[in-house]
């Protein structure tokens, strides 16, 4: 085990960028308590440097995904299973509050469109 140990931190000290130095590592005895607002706001940066129109895409899925979930919930409360809907629906949500896999998440939306035309889904119970 200590072999094991000695060889991670062995590849870890190997694969640091050759311009950092030791002194710039953050001290982990001096971090910081985020709240959760500004922990949002580093996620959201994060998004929007690797996809600049990250906002609006969150807008025009956050919109469509909302549509859909309420049509999912409607059916739902006039007692109809929908099993295939739900956990499509719950794809599409990860899709949108934690990737930036926009098409990915727009294929789920058309899923979920789809699926919502079958309200009777008690088959995917069986």
């Amino acid at each position: 085990m200590k072999s094991l140990a000695a060889f991670v931190m062995a590849a870890c000290f190997v694969i640091l960028p050759a311009c950092m130095s030791f002194a710039e590592l953050p001290d982990p005895d001096q971090g910081t308590f985020l709240r959760g607002s500004e922990i949002t706001e580093v996620v959201n940066r994060d998004f929007i440097r690797f996809d600049p129109h990250c906002v609006p895409h969150r807008q025009r899925f956050g919109a469509r995904l909302d549509l859909l979930a309420g049509r999912l919930a409607a059916f739902q409360a006039d007692g109809n299973e929908m099993e295939c809907s739900n956990q499509i629906y719950l794809e599409a949500k990860r899709f949108y509050h934690y990737t930036a896999y926009w098409d990915r998440l727009d294929r789920r939306l058309d899923d979920l469109a789809k699926s919502l035309e079958q309200p009777d889904q008690v088959f995917a119970t069986h």
